[in-house]
């Protein structure tokens, strides 16, 4: 095995700023992993949702575990089960695929319509949950 030897000044530099990453690394997953305020942009307004139907909001999961959030992050949408056994929901005018991870099975769906959680990351949207409306 070869070691390279490093003057220590350099290793001190080294560890410094090892330790500054991990601390913007850990700092980032903490914001990530808060929970925002959900905003409601009146996207539920004419489903009159109960106050079970929000706590069930709330409740919500996908695959990996994280939580979908809010219903202010919540929206209602139309879907459609394409051939290659893929959701596509629509949204403003556009059609997006459900990645698999974001499909939601395990929590039904009291709402009558499809749901689906979103995140904008620098302008791109993120799909983090959709959960389709009851299936019978």
């Amino acid at each position: 095995m070869i070691k390279l030897a490093l003057p220590a000044q350099t290793r001190s530099q080294y560890f410094r700023a090892g330790l500054s990453m991990v601390q913007c690394v850990l700092a980032l997953g903490f914001i990530l992993s808060s929970p925002a305020p959900a905003k409601d942009h009146g996207q539920w307004d004419g489903y009159s949702l109960t106050d079970e139907q929000r706590v069930w909001f709330k409740s919500v999961t996908n695959r990996a575990g994280n939580k979908c959030c809010d219903d202010g992050d919540g929206y209602p949408v139309e879907y459609e089960m394409r051939p290659d056994n893929h959701y596509w929901i629509h949204f403003h005018d556009r059609w997006f695929l459900v990645p698999d991870i974001a499909v939601v099975r395990h929590f039904g769906n009291p709402t009558g319509s499809g749901i689906a959680w979103f995140m904008d990351f620098e302008g791109l949207l993120i799909i983090n949950c959709f959960v389709p409306m009851a299936e019978f």
